[in-house]
């Protein structure tokens, strides 16, 4: 039977962690506070990892995911929603409809309620709501179709309902939600004349209506959604794949619904990250066109300025540790790296090789300060497999 180079990692890295445990324990005194304990005199896993910490396998999904939807619940625990899987058509892999509840206390996945339609990203939106539901909005099919419609997923049915529709479809959209419970979702392609959308529009989960708000000064597409400590947002970049790519960004303030153009990077960028930072400031990484320049942007001046040098990378993921520091894992031009950025220092530091290569993923922050890392693509094509960093 053949065994991928990627499976067998996979199933040998656990024996080699144990292993090394052993090592450690055998050549140091054993913890105080007895088994388990943590601490900075604790030779515990994250020693093993040390300042780049270690990635370890967690169980895997029930189902193969990319371009798909993961958002951690109020009680802790995390939903995967949709993406493309492997298998349906010659040209054309199968859209899930399914959705699945992780929990770290058992490391094990979970099915809950199916969608309504099929959603993959580019263009899948999932946030929050102040109730603790979940919203899905837009993403594709199987045919490549963009979606209108969004639907609501509750936690104590674990079902999906469908909702109000927003007032076109929008493919590449990229959204956020925002302070007041509400969500945005800015500009995206028109399917049907192909042309970028100057245009966004909010969703009220009182009403469970959409609402066009003021228009940004551009359309975007690939672009860049992040929401600022103060309510704000700041949309920057997009553009076509093969190019141009956009250096301009703006900020949508919803408390007076109004766009206002800032200073511009110093590169275009799709396909990229930004990450909101502690200190009230943005990271963006990567991009296509093999873009290795990173950039910090200050909200205090509206300006960019250089924040070192990454490897390139597109469709990767960028996760916030509870530290201030930035991980980037993944993407296509360095799928089996990771790297983390320090704030204190603005340098980019090697983190440990991840179990498996990944683009396309998706990463969030668990409570107890570790990242969760799911699906993507790999050496056999759409990933059911999960792995855990802890820092």
């Amino acid at each position: 039977m053949f065994v991928s180079r990627a499976r067998l990692r996979r199933l040998l890295l656990p024996l080699a962690v144990l292993v090394l445990a052993a090592l450690e324990g055998a050549c140091s005194s054993p913890p105080s506070g007895g088994v388990g304990a943590t601490g900075p005199d604790s030779p515990g896993i994250g020693a093993l990892g040390g300042a780049g910490g270690v990635f370890t396998v967690t169980g895997g999904m029930q189902d193969d995911r990319l371009y798909h939807g993961l958002v951690v619940l109020n009680d802790g625990r995390v939903l995967a929603i949709g993406g493309r899987a492997k298998g349906g058509r010659v040209t054309r892999s199968r859209v899930n409809t399914s959705a699945e509840i992780y929990d770290p206390e058992a490391g094990e996945w979970t099915r809950t309620g199916e969608l309504n339609e099929e959603r993959r990203g580019p263009g899948l939106i999932v946030a929050t709501l102040g109730d603790g539901k979940i919203l899905a909005v837009g993403g594709i099919n199987i045919n490549l179709e963009p979606s209108l419609t969004a639907e609501v997923w509750d936690p104590a049915t674990g079902e999906w309902t469908y909702t109000g529709s927003m007032s076109t479809a929008r493919e590449n959209a990229s959204g956020v939600a925002l302070l007041d419970g509400r969500v945005l979702v800015v500009s995206g392609m028109n399917p049907k004349t192909l042309q970028r959308l100057a245009s966004a529009e909010v969703y009220d989960p009182a009403t469970g209506e959409w609402t066009l708000v003021a228009s940004p000064q551009e359309g975007r597409t690939y672009h860049s959604v992040t929401l600022l400590a103060g309510g704000r947002v700041l949309v920057a970049g997009g553009g076509k794949l093969d190019g141009p790519y956009e250096v301009t960004a703006e900020v949508y303030d919803p408390a007076t619904d109004s766009w206002t153009p800032v200073g511009s990077m110093s590169e275009g960028r799709v396909l990229h990250a930004a990450t909101a930072l502690a200190n009230g400031g943005v990271l963006v990484i990567g991009g296509a066109g093999k873009k290795t320049l990173a950039e910090r942007w200050d909200p205090a001046t509206g300006e960019w300025a250089p924040a070192g040098e990454t490897l390139p990378r597109t469709e990767f993921a960028a996760t916030l540790l509870a530290d201030g520091r930035v991980l980037v894992t993944g993407g296509l031009g360095a799928p089996e790296s990771a790297e983390l950025w320090d704030p204190a220092t603005g340098d980019w530091h090697a983190a440990s090789a991840m179990t498996m290569p990944r683009f396309r993923h998706s990463a969030v922050a668990l409570p107890d300060g570790s990242v969760l890392l799911t699906g993507g693509g790999g050496d056999d094509g759409a990933l059911a497999d999960a792995e855990l960093y802890a820092p």
